[in-house]
């Protein structure tokens, strides 16, 4: 049992690497995007813009992504965000089969004239390292792995409760999504990965208070949550800290 698990980490670090420079490629290309004058000049009038990010040498290297999706919307913030997404079937092996055609949806917020001060870029920069990372992770795990999420939260509304969120972020895809692309972002800043994943708790934990749960049931998940993520940060990466 302890080789099999020694083997399954192994693995998951070769992976990861590869997963590691290919969000450095579509990271490095959406910024280029985002700096393009013509797509500035449409997002300024229109006040959104969506493209198709082309980064062959990542997606004919990845069986599960077929396309890379950029959306810019305007809002007062920055933001980015992450969907992996494919169509789901009755079984395993046909939602497998569709997994052939899966995206990455790239959903980000500026303001409007954000070209005239790009001071924003190196938080933007990490947060961009860390979403992609994340969704890339999804990416080369098992349909059935996925399909657990699914089925514990169907409807995606993972607050519903404090038992559908816990039933979310427990579950294995998470923990290696959550982890992997924390771990990505503290290195992009140079800060130590346990404290990139004590603020990724924190955002959970206040997300949680947000939709009205309360202290006491939000801290007994995050002692689980902080447990789960920290023994698999320093399980698969032994130089974190």
């Amino acid at each position: 049992m302890i080789k099999l698990l020694r083997e399954m980490i192994t693995e998951e670090i070769v992976r990861g690497r590869k997963l590691e420079g290919h969000t450095t490629r579509i990271s490095r290309e959406l910024i280029k995007a985002i700096k393009d004058k013509d797509l500035q000049e449409t997002f300024n009038t229109n006040g959104r813009v969506q493209f198709l990010l082309e980064v062959p040498e990542v997606t004919d290297a990845i069986d599960y992504l077929r396309s890379i999706i950029v959306s810019i919307s305007q809002d007062d913030r920055y933001e980015i965000l992450g969907q992996y997404e494919f169509d789901l079937a009755d079984t395993i092996e046909k939602t497998d089969k569709l997994r052939q055609n899966s995206d990455l949806q790239i959903l980000i917020s500026l303001p409007k004239n954000y070209q005239e001060d790009y001071s924003f870029l190196t938080d933007f920069i990490a947060e961009a390292k860390d979403t992609i990372r994340h969704e890339l992770e999804h990416s080369g795990q098992s349909t059935k792995e996925l399909m657990h999420v699914q089925k514990s939260v169907p409807d995606r509304n993972i607050w519903q409760s404090v038992e559908t969120a816990e039933a979310y972020y427990m579950s294995p895809a998470e923990i290696k999504a959550h982890v992997s692309g924390a771990y990505m972002k503290a290195k992009k800043l140079k800060q130590p990965a346990s404290d990139v994943m004590k603020l990724l708790l924190y955002a959970i934990y206040a997300t949680g208070q947000a939709y009205g749960h309360s202290e006491e049931e939000l801290n007994t998940l995050m002692h689980k949550l902080s447990n789960e993520y920290a023994t698999y940060l320093f399980s698969r990466y032994k130089e974190a800290r």
